[in-house]
């Protein structure tokens, strides 16, 4: 089977594939060549791609797995291969978790604003 791994700004990986394991939200799956069609989400983790030479390894950030025939396309945030898990397990916790930290701030930021506007409205009413 073919993998094709996609970024939304650019396509990162496609190669052939023996064995796709991938950190579905409801737990770590395989995919096989003769798995059936079939659609995951995917939450952050590791994603591991066995070719018929070597193990590849991407620390991944949230997305799809969609497997069509003989290929599978894995559309994911971000991702950052790496060499070993152990590189990759640190990448995750350090990098993912500077992006929730962004998330949040951004978040609070966004509340803090709509909350100014409603006040400002409701003087407007008066």
């Amino acid at each position: 089977m073919i993998v094709r791994l996609m970024l939304p700004h650019k396509m990162l990986l496609e190669t052939p594939a023996t064995r796709i394991t991938a950190p579905g939200t409801s737990g770590s799956f395989q995919v096989l060549p003769r798995h059936v069609d079939v659609v995951w989400s995917l939450q952050s983790g590791i994603l591991q791609i066995n070719t018929t030479e070597s193990e590849v390894y991407f620390a991944i950030d949230r997305g799809v797995l969609v497997k069509e025939g003989d290929v599978v396309h894995v559309s994911c945030y971000e991702a950052i291969k790496g060499d070993s898990l152990e590189a990759l397990h640190s990448m995750i916790s350090e990098r993912f978790t500077e992006i929730d930290d962004q998330e949040r701030k951004t978040r609070q930021v966004l509340l803090n604003m709509e909350m100014n506007t409603k006040l400002k409205l409701k003087q407007l009413e008066q």
